[in-house]
């Protein structure tokens, strides 16, 4: 006889499940604010672990601050081991927030661990459906935080409402970089497409593209990991743009 114990876990809150049939993160994230019926809107991803009292310190900060544009911290988990060159600049690849005293904050969200008024979406459309994972990549994120920006809403930094962004194998590999910073790089090419000037643009991102190409060498021949790897992300970041930049000026 086979022992089929129930080994699924509970929430300790009602948990509802609603289907999306348009691909793409933002799209999942703009139907949860449209399902969504209480007073704030928090947002996740599926490769992070959230600390019990993430919500309730997200709460607390908006009503201390009264706030309407929220970003947690996200710090990082591996899995494995984490290779020495992971440090520095790069953890913000895997978007680790930098430390920010509790409040107001000159900062960009990161998708990861947002928490906004949901009123604030009867005022200004959600986010932009042809970027985030799923479409462009990436910068769905960014653009919103621009927007709020130029309505006058700041984003206040929550330090204690904390998640961990998991980080597997893949994760930590050098190609991983490589293509991440390639898809953010394009992303925020097409952002900037409309109001670009089209030739500096293309110049400056592929001039950069290039010195950081014989940086890579440089720092690859001297042994220094970090700094190899550091300049590859921003070789991948500056051609990404620079094919967005021309996407985005083709694009209707």
């Amino acid at each position: 006889m086979t022992n089929t114990a129930d080994t699924s876990v509970r929430a300790p809150f009602p948990v509802r499940y609603v289907y999306e049939p348009i691909p793409g993160l933002s799209a999942a994230r703009n139907r949860g604010i449209r399902e969504a019926e209480g007073q704030y809107v928090f947002f996740t991803d599926d490769d992070q672990h959230v600390d019990p009292d993430a919500a309730r310190e997200h709460l607390r900060v908006a009503k201390t601050h009264r706030s309407r544009a929220q970003q947690g911290a996200i710090s990082l988990k591996f899995e494995e081991a984490r290779p020495e060159w992971l440090r520095g600049r790069l953890v913000t690849v895997l978007g680790e927030t930098a430390n920010h005293p509790e409040g107001p904050a000159d900062i960009h969200l990161y998708g990861g661990n947002m928490f906004f008024e949901g009123a604030l979406f009867q005022e200004m459309s959600a986010f932009r459906e042809d970027l985030g994972k799923g479409a462009a990549g990436y910068s769905e994120d960014i653009e919103i935080s621009l927007r709020l920006k130029r309505k006058g809403i700041g984003v206040v930094f929550a330090p204690t409402a904390r998640i961990f962004h998991v980080i597997d194998e893949d994760r930590a590999s050098v190609q991983f970089f490589r293509r991440n910073s390639y898809e953010k790089g394009f992303s925020d090419g097409l952002l900037q497409a409309p109001n670009a000037n089209m030739v500096a643009a293309l110049l400056k991102n592929g001039g950069l593209a290039v010195a950081n190409g014989y940086l890579s060498a440089f720092h690859r021949l001297r042994g220094n990991s970090y700094a190899t790897v550091l300049a590859e992300t921003r070789v991948a970041d500056r051609t990404g743009r620079a094919l967005g930049l021309i996407k985005g000026r083709l694009k209707p």
